[in-house]
């Protein structure tokens, strides 16, 4: 069940900047539709495109009652006069449960691979949707995200690096209509690696193996990956 926070005559108070991460997030939103971050957490994202009147409804979902109690502390700081039409926060379990997605972008960032999965599978059990994108940053896992994203049949629309904590990660596009997705990355003009892929296939090469070899990094994580996942 969703929870309505509209109100007449938004407006607006002290608005938290969005991290390197987020703000990659934010620029992949499709606008003027409506918009799902699932999984929702402190609600940045979502927060920052109702702010911006970037979409045409903002829908916050997290199954934690806790976490959305803090989600609505941090709205009532960012509206404090109110938030006007097209918030929502919605209370349910994702993977179990129905949400009415027919267009737009659904985010989901900071979540695992596996819970990304079964999400998708929940909400889009039979065909990927032709007027939906969803936007996804896993945890670490990004090779058996893509992966799986392409057994399902979805295309990427666009993939990007950032760095956090020290490592490279990986945030991707996709929608219904796009490019077939390889395991590491894209060797397509889809594919912006701003300076941080030779380190991101380095990390991937470590994870995937101990062993040395000298077979460039992509090719060696192919094969690894191959041999890992049964391609």
């Amino acid at each position: 069940m969703a929870e309505s926070l509209s109100q007449k005559d938004p407006q607006t108070g002290s608005v938290h900047s969005l991290s390197v991460r987020l703000k990659t997030v934010y620029n992949l939103i499709l606008p003027k539709r409506p918009l799902w971050d699932i999984g929702c957490d402190h609600g940045y994202v979502g927060l920052h495109a109702h702010h911006n009147r970037l979409c045409t409804e903002v829908n916050l979902v997290d199954q934690s009652r806790e976490v959305l109690d803090s989600t609505r502390l941090r709205i009532a700081e960012w509206f404090p006069g109110g938030t006007g039409e097209g918030l929502r926060v919605w209370c349910l379990d994702a993977e179990r449960e129905a949400l009415p997605i027919s267009a737009g972008t659904v985010v989901m960032a900071g979540l695992g691979t596996p819970t990304i999965v079964r999400v998708i599978a929940n909400l889009f059990p039979e065909n990927v949707p032709t007027e939906v994108r969803v936007v996804l940053a896993s945890t670490f896992t990004g090779e058996r995200l893509r992966l799986r994203l392409m057994r399902l049949g979805w295309r990427l629309q666009h993939e990007a690096l950032y760095l956090e904590n020290g490592h490279v990660r990986q945030i991707l596009a996709c929608g219904a209509e796009g490019e077939i997705i390889h395991p590491f990355w894209n060797e397509a003009p889809i594919s912006a690696d701003n300076g941080l892929l030779e380190a991101y296939l380095g990390e991937r090469r470590q994870y995937f193996s101990v062993c040395q070899s000298r077979m460039p990094d992509l090719l060696h994580l192919r094969k690894s990956f191959m041999s890992s996942f049964g391609m």
